[in-house]
C-alpha cells in the first residue's frame, strides 16, 4: 500500500488576500496540478459532504526526487499569474540504466489511534431540532385516527426536546422496511451507540 502525501495548504511569505487562493502553485515534474480545496462549501466549513482532497493527494513521497520553493519573480517568471503566489517544483524518480542488477525495498510501518483526551463530548440531554419541543412532528403514522409523534430526523442541530424515556416517538428507522422498530414507536432516549466504539486502531504498511 502506498503511503500518500497531502499538500492541501501551502503559503509561503504568508496571507496576500483576505478572499482570494493564497495557495502556492504546485508544479510536478514540470505540470503545473491543482492543489486547491475541492471540497463542497458545506464540506469546507465542517458540515455535511466528502472530503475530496485534491491532485496532491496522489503524489507517492517515495518517489520524490527533489524539491524546490520559488518565491515571487522566479516563479511569476516561469509560470505566470498562477504562481503569483509562487511554486513548490516537485520532481520525481527516474529509471537510469546500470550495468548492475539494482534493487530498492522501502517499507513504512505507522500506527494512527484516537487521543481520548481530547474527543469531543456529547450530549445526551438533549435530542435533535432546532425550537426544542417544537421541534417535532404530529401525524396519524399507523392510520387509527389517533395524532402521533414523530422525531425531527432531518434536523442536524442539538436544540430538540429533552430526551424522555416515557415519550414515545415515531424516528427515523421506523419508516425502514426491514427494520426491527420498523412501523413502531420506540422511547425518546440518546442513541446507546459509543462513536468511540465505531473508532479503531488504523495500520499503515
Amino acid at each position: 500500500m502506498e503511503t500518500l502525501v497531502v499538500l492541501m495548504n501551502i503559503v509561503l511569505r504568508g496571507t496576500k488576500s483576505l478572499t482570494g487562493d493564497n495557495q502556492a502553485l504546485i508544479v510536478l515534474d514540470g505540470v503545473p496540478i491543482i492543489s486547491g480545496n475541492l471540497n463542497s462549501s458545506d464540506a469546507s466549513k465542517g458540515r455535511d459532504g466528502f472530503d475530496f482532497g485534491n491532485a496532491t493527494s496522489d503524489i507517492d513521497p517515495n518517489n520524490i526526487e527533489s524539491i524546490n520553493v520559488l518565491k515571487g519573480a522566479a516563479a511569476t517568471a516561469l509560470y505566470g499569474s498562477l504562481a503569483s503566489n509562487g511554486a513548490v517544483i516537485i520532481t520525481t524518480k527516474k529509471g537510469k540504466r546500470s550495468k548492475k542488477l539494482g534493487l530498492t525495498v522501502n517499507s513504512t510501518v505507522s500506527v494512527g489511534e484516537i487521543d481520548r483526551s481530547t474527543f469531543p463530548k456529547y450530549q445526551k440531554l438533549y435530542g435533535a431540532g432546532y425550537s426544542g419541543a417544537d421541534s417535532f412532528f404530529y401525524e396519524d403514522v399507523n392510520g387509527d385516527g389517533i395524532i402521533d409523534t414523530l422525531a425531527p430526523t432531518a434536523d442536524d442541530a442539538s436544540y430538540g426536546a429533552a430526551f424522555n424515556p416515557n415519550l414515545m416517538v415515531y424516528q427515523w428507522n421506523a419508516f425502514v422496511p426491514g427494520n426491527p422498530n420498523f412501523g413502531k414507536a420506540t422511547p425518546w432516549t440518546a442513541a446507546e451507540t459509543i462513536r468511540l466504539s465505531f473508532l479503531k486502531t488504523l495500520y499503515h504498511l
